[in-house]
């Protein structure tokens, strides 16, 4: 019963700390978030090689979370920059016509 309180803490704790970590993606939050989770349950089901085990496949797991939630950032990120540039050369293409026609009529 102490077991489970103390692995209890220590992820609760951990998950906490996942935001302080300094991670620079998701996949490295996810990975480090995931290997912690692992680890307690490991160790929590299975002792001291269930801790390694967990903790192995947590990470291994988070990060692919992680990864694929970069990817669709990423993906987000370059779909808006590629419409605001089509929209300056929209707003530039108007402007040229408006010359144009006001060159014509002078």
């Amino acid at each position: 019963m102490q077991k489970r309180i103390l692995v209890s803490i220590v992820l609760l704790g951990g998950t906490m700390l996942t935001g302080l970590t300094g991670c620079k993606n998701n996949a490295e939050r996810t990975a480090f978030g995931g290997g912690l989770l692992g680890a307690g349950i490991g160790a929590a089901t299975g002792g001291g090689s269930g801790a390694v085990a967990g903790g192995l496949i947590g990470a291994g797991g988070g990060y692919l979370i992680g990864n694929a939630e970069d990817k669709k950032a990423n993906s987000s990120a370059s779909l808006a920059e590629e419409n605001a540039q089509l929209r300056r050369e929209l707003e530039l293409r108007r402007e040229n016509a408006r010359l144009r026609q006001a060159l014509r009529t002078n």
